[in-house]
């Protein structure tokens, strides 16, 4: 078992696990009629189909709310990282009719025999998998290289044109005076040799 963190990747062969993000989602138990019973995660606009003429719509998931004395409830959507308070809200469809609804974790709506448990608000990571080929990684390194090899060129050698003809030598180059030394150097020690 291994442990994946924010900016701490897991690694396996040429895959690398990210944590990409971090949320909250809603949770219903449904339990079909035949006692069977899952766990769905749900989100703004998914449905819970029993059929086509009977499904429960959900709406949002309000991380908090505020009831007055008279029972009029106001949902507040600027809570941010904790869910205090939370409220489901949606609709239920029953034969074509639309019923808004509203429920609290721990409530139950019962349709067609089905019934839906909302559960408190689940946490999730998201992961971001991310397969790395060792061509693409050959690739990178060798960019680099010619990356590293022209900053070299670039800044550590100096350009320099050198023109010969009958009556010499002339240098062009930023520093063209060290230039003609060395060179004028290099070439006696070639004539001295080619003189021997």
């Amino acid at each position: 078992m291994a442990e994946l963190k924010v900016n701490h990747p897991f690694s396996f062969g040429p895959y690398k696990l990210f944590q990409q993000t971090f949320g909250t989602t809603g949770s219903v138990t449904v339990t079909n009629p035949d006692g069977s019973e899952f766990v769905s995660y749900v989100s703004r606009g998914d449905v819970l189909m029993i059929d086509s003429r009977n499904m429960l719509v959900i709406d949002t998931l309000y991380p908090d709310y505020v009831m007055s004395p008279s029972g009029e409830i106001t949902f507040d959507s600027m809570t941010t990282g904790t869910y205090p308070n939370p409220i489901y809200t949606g609709l239920i469809i029953a034969d074509g009719e639309r019923t808004p609804f509203y429920a609290l974790p721990g409530q139950e709506l019962t349709l067609t025999g089905a019934r839906f448990t909302f559960n408190a608000p689940a946490d999730y990571p998201g992961i971001r998998v991310k397969h790395v080929s060792p061509l693409v990684n050959a690739l990178l390194v060798g960019a680099f290289a010619l990356m590293i090899a022209g900053l070299y060129l670039t800044f550590f050698l100096e350009p320099v044109l050198v023109k010969t003809d009958a009556e010499g030598y002339a240098v062009l180059g930023p520093k063209p005076e060290r230039m003609r030394v060395e060179l004028g150097e290099e070439l006696r020690e070639y004539e001295r040799q080619c003189g021997e």
